[in-house]
């Protein structure tokens, strides 16, 4: 792998798969490995580094063949949190880019845009960002060690919305989920919304 040979959207990619993998209902059995642009990518531990006076950092540690990859991210994984992403690979130079810190937006995440329709006084922000903290609070305690996993319930509280997972798919290496909310809209109209995701991102909206 050269340093050509990646993009951005590579490194926003590994933690939101890894979302959807933990969040299949049968669970996932055995190391969990799959395949990325920096070739195939094993899980080896996530970490949350806490410094009094600032937002904890989620780290998400994988290993391949000739270096390692990581994540981090403020609080839980989302497009909207994702602090830096790191890749150090045997006889290349380290690539690491900074998409955001603090208020500080660097290099927009394309994960997190969405460009379709959505319901009148709806905010795409709180809406995606709720349902990635939702899914982080279910799916990130299946490969973490007990203690972080009570950060996690407790941090699910803070959802703005609360969501139901309606399907979840797996074919081949890609994964569907649909999950639907109770959203309130504009003229204090409560609306059902579903989302579907593929690989970890939002494909569809409806309502």
């Amino acid at each position: 792998m050269s340093a050509g040979e990646v993009s951005l959207p590579d490194f926003e990619m590994p933690a939101l798969y890894l979302l959807a993998l933990l969040l299949d209902p049968d669970g996932v059995d055995g190391d969990i490995a799959f395949s990325s642009g920096f070739g195939t990518l094993r899980f080896s531990r996530m970490d949350l580094r806490q410094e009094r006076g600032r937002i904890p950092q989620l780290v998400i540690d994988f290993e391949l063949d000739g270096g390692k990859f990581n994540a981090a991210y403020f609080g839980h994984v989302s497009p909207f949190k994702l602090h830096y992403a790191e890749i150090v690979c045997d006889g290349l130079p380290v690539q690491k880019h900074i998409f955001s810190e603090g208020n500080e937006v660097y290099i927009p995440m394309a994960a997190g845009v969405y460009d379709g329709d959505l319901p009148s006084g709806v905010d795409w922000r709180i809406l995606a960002g709720s349902l990635f903290l939702w899914r982080s609070c279910l799916g990130l305690p299946n490969a973490c060690d007990e203690s972080l996993g009570k950060y996690f319930s407790k941090m699910k509280l803070v959802s703005r919305y609360q969501w139901i997972n309606e399907c979840y798919k797996r074919q081949g290496e890609n994964i569907l989920e649909t999950w639907t909310s109770i959203v309130p809209c504009s003229g204090g109209e409560n609306l059902k919304i579903s989302i579907l995701f593929v690989d970890g991102l939002i494909s569809k909206i409806e309502f």
